[in-house]
C-alpha cells in the first residue's frame, strides 16, 4: 500500500465523521461561488437600482469566507480530537513528523477538492434560480452569465484555505507526546456538578434578567424620561446590552439549570429507577461539560439565524407600515409664508384623489415659526400652534386632545433628526412675543415629522396674541389608506410643488424603493441565516459522533447483559430530542424576544403570527434533520454491536 492510498483509506474509513463537514463545505462553497458569479456579473452594475446590491454581494462575500474559515478550522480541531488515539499509535509506530504532515495535507486536501468541485457544480445549477429572482427583484434583466473568472475565484480561495489549514494542524499534533495521544481519548470526563447556591443564584440571575428585558417592553416610554436612562434608550446600545445580556442567560440556562436539573431528577429514585431512565439520565449528566459548550454554541448559531431570517422578512412584510410609521401620513405638504399657490395645490391634490376615487381625510394646520425653519443646519428650528388646531391635528391622528388656559404650554420635541434626547433640546424656560411660557409638560410622541425640532401648543387665547409676531406657515397633512398605489403621482407632484416657497414630503415616493431593499435583504439574508443554520447542526453532529467508540461499546456491553433494541432506540431517541431541540427551542423563544426587543417602540411590527412562520419552516428542517440522525446513528450502533455477537 503507497502512501497515498494509505491516507485515502484513512479518510473512507472515517467517512462518517467527514460527512457532515464534506455536507457543510460543499455548500459553503457553493454559496460563495453563486455570490461570486452574481458579484461580477456585468448586468449587474447596469441599472442604477443595482449598485447596492452589487456593494452588498461584495460584503456578504467577505463575511461568508470569513465564516467558512471559522468553520472549517473547528471542524478540523473536532477531527483532531477524536483521532488522538490514531495519531498516538501512528507516532509509536514510528510515523515521522514530515510523514504526518503529509498524511493530513493529503486527507485535508482531498475532502476540500472533492468539496469546491461539488459546490462549484451545485453553484452551477442553482445560479440560474439566483438571477431569476434577482430579476424579479429589481425588476430588470439579469440573464444567467458564466466566465472563467468566478470557477478559478472560488477554486483558489478555498483551496488555500484548505491548504493553509492543513499545513498548521500537524503543528498541534508534534506537541502532544504518545502518552497523552494514547490516553486522552480513554480519559473519562468528571461528572459536572453544582450546588444548591450556585444553582439558586443562577436561577436568580436569569429572572432578573428576564424582568428586566419585559420591563423594557413593557415601559418604553416611561425609561426614556428616566435621567439615568434616557441618553441609553435613545442612543440604541440598550439593544446591545439586551443581546449580551440574553446571551449571559442561555449560558446560565445551560451550565447551571440543566445540571440542577441533572442532579434533580437523580434524586428522585421513582423516576430515575424507572426503566432506561437511568442510562440515558446518567449518560447526559456524565458528559454535561461537553453539552453545555456545544449546546450553548448551537444555540447562539441557531438563535442568530432565526432572529435574522424573522427580522428580514416581517421588514419585508411591513414595509408600507415601517415607511408609513416614518412618514406619519402619505402626503404631508408645508406652505411658506410667500406661497401663492396653495389652494391651488391642495385643490390639485384633491382633485386627483377624488376623481381616482381615492379614500382620504386632510387636516390643514397654521404654525407660527419663532426662528428660520428653512435652514435647521443653523439653529434649532422652534415653532408654535394652537391648542385648537393642535387638538384637530391630534384626533386626525388618533391621539388624545388636550386644555391649555393662559401661559400654560405643552412642549413637543421631535427625536427624529439623529440620536439626540429629548433632554438635549428641552428649553427650561421659554418666552413667545415676550410672554413667557408655563411649560407644563414635554410629550415626545410625534406629531410631525419635519417643519420644525421643537413646537410648543399654546393656549387658543395666547396664540391670538402672539400671532401677528411671527410668519405663519400652513401644513396640510392627508391620511390615504390606499396609499401604496401612489407612486407616480408622488413623484410628479414632488417635482411640481417643491420649490423655493413649498415643500412636500410623500410616503409613497420612496416605497417601491424601500420595498426592494427589503426584498433584497431578506433574500440574499437568507442565504447567511442558511450558513449560520448549518453551522449550528453541524456543532450538533460534530459532537454526537465525537464519542461514537465510546457509546457503541457501551451500547454492545448492555446488549451482553440482556439490554433489548427496542430500549437502546429508546433511550438514544430521548438523549438525542434533548440535544437537538433544546437548543432551537430556547433560540426560538429568545429570537421573538430580540425582534420584539428591536421593534419594543413599535411592538405591532413583530408580530407573532409572522415569526411563527419563518420558526415552523426551520423546525421542520430541524426535525428532518434529527430523524435523518437519529436514523443514522442507531444503524452505526447496532452494525457495531451486531458484529461483536458474530
Amino acid at each position: 500500500m503507497t502512501f497515498k492510498q494509505f491516507a485515502l483509506h484513512n479518510v473512507l474509513r472515517n467517512l462518517s465523521s467527514y460527512l457532515a463537514f464534506f455536507m457543510a463545505s460543499t455548500v459553503s462553497v457553493m454559496v460563495f461561488f453563486i455570490f461570486s458569479v452574481a458579484s461580477f456579473h456585468p448586468d449587474i452594475y447596469v441599472a442604477d437600482t443595482s449598485t447596492d446590491l452589487a456593494d452588498l454581494l461584495t460584503i456578504i462575500l467577505t463575511f461568508q469566507y470569513g465564516c467558512s474559515l471559522i468553520f472549517i478550522l473547528y471542524s478540523f480541531g473536532t477531527f483532531l480530537h477524536r483521532r488522538w488515539r490514531e495519531f498516538g499509535l501512528l507516532r509509536l509506530l514510528g510515523i515521522t513528523d514530515l510523514q504526518l504532515i503529509k498524511l493530513m495535507f493529503l486527507e485535508n486536501i482531498l475532502i476540500g477538492f472533492i468539496s469546491i468541485i461539488s459546490g462549484i457544480l451545485l453553484g452551477l445549477l442553482f445560479s440560474k434560480y439566483f438571477f431569476f429572482v434577482i430579476s424579479m427583484i429589481f425588476q430588470f434583466p439579469v440573464e444567467f452569465h458564466l466566465s472563467a473568472f468566478p470557477i478559478w475565484f472560488t477554486f483558489i480561495s478555498f483551496i488555500s484555505l484548505f491548504m493553509s489549514v492543513s499545513i498548521l494542524s500537524p503543528f498541534f499534533i508534534r506537541s502532544k507526546n504518545i502518552y497523552f495521544l494514547l490516553t486522552k481519548s480513554r480519559k473519562q470526563s468528571r461528572q459536572s456538578k453544582t450546588s444548591l447556591i450556585q444553582a439558586v443564584s443562577g436561577i436568580t440571575i436569569i429572572l432578573l434578567m428576564y424582568g428586566w428585558l419585559v420591563y423594557q417592553i413593557q415601559n418604553h416610554d416611561k425609561l426614556k424620561r428616566v435621567a439615568s436612562t434616557e441618553w441609553l434608550m435613545y442612543s440604541g446600545y440598550n439593544f446591545y446590552m439586551d443581546i449580551a445580556i440574553l446571551i449571559v442567560i442561555t449560558y446560565l440556562l445551560f451550565s447551571q439549570i440543566s445540571m440542577l436539573g441533572m442532579t434533580l431528577l437523580k434524586r428522585n429514585s421513582r423516576f430515575y429507577f424507572y426503566k432506561t431512565n437511568l442510562l440515558w439520565i446518567s449518560s447526559l449528566a456524565h458528559q454535561a461539560k461537553q453539552n453545555v459548550r456545544n449546546l450553548f454554541m448551537s444555540t447562539i448559531l441557531f438563535t442568530v439565524s432565526l432572529a435574522f431570517t424573522a427580522n428580514l422578512f416581517t421588514s419585508y412584510l411591513y414595509t408600507a407600515e415601517q415607511l408609513l410609521k416614518e412618514y406619519l401620513v402619505p402626503i404631508s405638504y408645508l406652505s411658506y409664508p410667500e406661497d401663492k399657490h396653495l389652494q391651488e395645490n391642495i385643490n390639485y391634490i384633491d382633485t386627483y384623489l377624488d376623481q381616482n376615487e381615492y379614500e382620504y381625510e386632510k387636516v390643514q394646520t397654521p404654525i407660527l415659526a419663532l426662528n428660520n425653519l428653512r435652514t435647521p443646519w443653523e439653529k434649532t428650528p422652534i415653532a408654535v400652534l394652537s391648542n385648537s388646531n393642535f387638538n384637530q391635528l391630534a384626533r386626525f391622528l388618533g391621539r388624545a386632545p388636550i386644555s391649555l388656559e393662559g401661559k400654560d404650554s405643552l412642549e413637543l420635541i421631535w427625536e427624529g433628526w439623529g440620536v439626540n434626547t429629548p433632554s438635549m433640546f428641552h428649553q427650561k424656560e421659554m418666552e413667545v412675543g415676550g410672554k413667557k411660557l408655563n411649560i407644563i409638560g414635554t410629550d415626545d410622541t410625534p406629531y410631525f415629522k419635519f417643519v420644525a425640532q421643537i413646537f410648543y401648543v399654546l393656549s387658543d387665547e395666547l396664540y391670538r396674541e402672539v400671532k401677528s409676531s411671527y410668519p405663519t406657515y400652513t401644513l396640510v397633512q392627508y391620511q390615504i389608506p390606499d396609499w401604496t398605489r401612489l407612486g407616480d403621482f408622488s413623484k410628479q407632484i414632488s417635482k411640481r410643488f417643491n420649490n423655493a416657497s413649498a415643500q412636500l414630503m410623500t410616503a409613497a415616493d420612496n416605497f417601491q424603493g424601500e420595498l426592494v431593499r427589503n426584498k433584497t435583504f431578506f433574500f440574499i439574508g437568507s442565504f447567511i441565516s442558511i450558513l449560520f443554520f448549518i453551522a449550528a447542526i453541524s456543532f450538533l453532529y460534530f459532537r454526537l459522533f465525537a464519542n461514537i467508540q465510546e457509546e457503541r461499546e457501551k451500547y454492545r456491553n448492555l446488549t451482553n447483559i440482556g439490554l433489548k433494541r427496542k430500549e437502546i432506540k429508546r433511550i438514544i431517541t430521548r438523549q438525542l430530542s434533548i440535544f437537538f431541540f433544546t437548543p432551537f427551542i430556547v433560540a426560538s423563544f429568545h429570537t421573538y424576544l430580540i425582534l420584539i426587543l428591536l421593534n419594543k417602540k413599535w411592538i405591532e411590527l413583530a408580530p407573532f403570527d409572522k415569526i411563527l412562520q419563518v420558526l415552523t419552516i426551520f423546525g421542520v428542517i430541524q426535525i428532518l434533520y434529527f430523524i435523518w440522525i437519529r436514523s443514522k446513528y442507531i444503524r452505526m450502533i447496532f452494525r457495531y454491536v451486531d458484529l461483536g455477537k458474530s
